[in-house]
């Protein structure tokens, strides 16, 4: 029984300990419990105060906030009576500046207007001079046109009186046909085509007439002429006679001088026709019409045509069995013009050399004119080949021919 007291009061004695553990454990907790609540305590009685102030710094934000937003709202009262105001003052502007656009607008278009006009009147003004100026001119041509018709009067007086000779003179020699010669100015083929002909006296002093007329640049006239020398031996010794190409080439000679190219080629290609069919003999002539020919074609600006027919008729020449030495000189010289032109001055040169030895190898008295010519168109090729010596010493052969 003792021992089981003892074990008893052992066992409270253990339970009170654990129970005054346990009060011990929380009383450190009730004063830690109080600690915290005098913090607590503390931080509230410090967050009341902060709140105060908090409270108070905001009542007195709120305060000048209200008292901002009374004046701010003043001056938006007062901001929107100057907007209104401002509003009609801009409306008034811009009023004032639609009457001011519509006066500078009307402004500018009577500026316009009035460059228009002066500019109309600059206009006028130059067109009264060049009205003036084409009067003056007109009234100076219709001076000169006067002039000329009284010219051309007195040419056309003297042109009739020289006809009724003529005429007077043809008729004199048609009368004694029978026993003249022809008046062909010692051409072959006509003394060979008209001896036995009829009409052969009025052929021939047709054809001579045409040829001194020729020589006077009266080409009207000689044109006139030809064409009556040819109507004679068309209707006496046929179409395609060498009397009829002799004369159809000098004929071709006025068309080509009065310009009708049409006509000169047209005559130049009958002459040569007729010369081709003829016997060899006769083949310069037929050369000579196509040199023609050539150059009615180099002056209708056919250069490729032109140099094809100038190479064909030194061709000619050349193979003639009677080679006509100086008539080989002019298609040599002009298919070298030609080349010239063309800026081709090394196939030029040697043609310009060929012509101007044959010319002074067999030098006629009538030949000085067309060697004058070579030599100039020699000291033009030299000059433009840079050769200043040569070009010098060919324009002297030139100078001294004509101070003979």
């Amino acid at each position: 029984l003792t021992q089981a007291l003892e074990q008893e009061d052992k066992a409270r004695g253990l339970e009170q300990a654990k129970w005054q553990s346990r009060i011990r454990e929380l009383e450190i907790l009730l004063e830690t419990e109080k600690a915290r609540s005098a913090a607590r305590e503390q931080e509230q009685t410090a967050q009341a105060k902060t709140a105060g102030e908090l409270d108070a710094r905001s009542r007195k934000e709120l305060e000048s906030a209200r008292a901002g937003l009374a004046s701010t709202s003043q001056a938006l009262v007062n901001a929107n009576g100057q907007i209104q105001q401002l509003q009609a003052e801009l409306a008034g502007l811009e009023a004032k500046n639609r009457t001011d656009a519509d006066n500078a607008a009307a402004q500018q278009k009577l500026k316009e207007e009035n460059s228009s006009l002066r500019q109309q009147a600059g206009q006028a003004v130059a067109d009264l001079a060049s009205l003036k100026k084409e009067h003056h001119a007109l009234a100076k041509q219709l001076k000169e046109n006067e002039s000329m018709q009284a010219k051309l009067a007195g040419e056309l007086q003297q042109a009739a009186q020289d006809k009724e000779s003529l005429a007077s003179q043809l008729a004199a020699a048609k009368a004694v046909a029978p026993a003249a010669q022809p008046a062909t100015g010692g051409d072959p083929v006509l003394r060979e085509q008209l001896g036995s002909l009829a009409d052969a006296s009025l052929a021939g002093s047709l054809y001579d007439a045409g040829l001194v007329l020729f020589s006077e640049r009266r080409w009207d006239e000689a044109e006139g002429m030809f064409l009556r020398a040819l109507a004679v031996l068309k209707q006496t010794s046929g179409k395609s006679s060498l009397a009829v190409g002799t004369v159809l080439q000098h004929l071709a000679d006025v068309e080509r001088v009065k310009g009708d190219l049409a006509a000169a080629n047209s005559s130049y290609q009958q002459a040569a026709e007729i010369f081709r069919a003829a016997p060899r003999a006769f083949q310069p002539r037929y050369a000579a019409a196509l040199n023609g020919q050539a150059c009615v074609l180099l002056d209708q600006k056919q250069t490729k045509e032109a140099e094809k027919l100038f190479r064909q008729v030194i061709r000619i020449y050349e193979r003639s069995d009677s080679p006509n030495a100086n008539g080989l000189a002019l298609p040599l010289y002009n298919l070298a013009m030609l080349l010239m032109e063309q800026r081709r001055l090394d196939e030029a040169g040697p043609l310009l050399e060929k012509a101007v030895r044959i010319l002074e190898t067999n030098r006629n008295p009538g030949d000085d004119k067309k060697l004058v010519v070579i030599y100039r168109s020699m000291g033009r090729y030299f000059k433009t080949a840079g050769n200043l010596v040569k070009a010098a010493e060919f324009e002297q052969k030139a100078l001294n021919l004509l101070s003979k």
